[in-house]
């Protein structure tokens, strides 16, 4: 699968526009902070029959769309989402982010901790997946006290 299109639904994120507050919303886009395109690589790690049906409902619920310039989506966010695919690529022990990438990491680990309907392989994969990122003083990004019981 080279598209993320199993697990975007334009459903939802014209929803989210319809009902978001944003006063420039003609000139934003819904982007995800959980890149689909990290989604579908931590998926191809996981063993098994993808359950896209889940990772559809996980990644495109309010808590994961948020309003951005057209421009913040498109450069700026893609590029966050193509500098971590990169560093997984290039097998990568510690990688220290800015405080820019580490701030939108942080979220993106936050809303997968959190998410309780996905998949533990999927979780687990995502663990392996960001737990090499740092912050400038060299302090890893994935919280592992915030684990489930089940990912331990």
């Amino acid at each position: 699968m080279n598209s993320t299109k199993f697990i975007r639904s334009n459903y939802s994120q014209q929803t989210y526009r319809k009902q978001s507050k944003s006063k420039n919303k003609d000139k934003q886009h819904v982007a995800h902070t959980v890149d689909l395109e990290i989604v579908k690589i931590i998926q191809k790690g996981v063993k098994g029959k993808p359950n896209y049906s889940k990772l559809k409902k996980s990644f495109n619920k309010p808590s994961n769309f948020r309003m951005v310039s057209a421009s913040t989506n498109l450069i700026n966010h893609r590029k966050i989402a193509k500098d971590l695919i990169e560093s997984q690529d290039q097998r990568k022990k510690n990688v220290k982010l800015n405080k820019t990438k580490s701030q939108r990491v942080k979220k993106q680990i936050e809303i997968i901790q959190k998410d309780t309907s996905l998949p533990i392989p999927f979780k687990k994969k995502a663990k392996i997946f960001y737990k090499k990122f740092q912050d400038n003083e060299g302090k890893t990004l994935w919280d592992s006290r915030k684990d489930e019981k089940l990912l331990k």
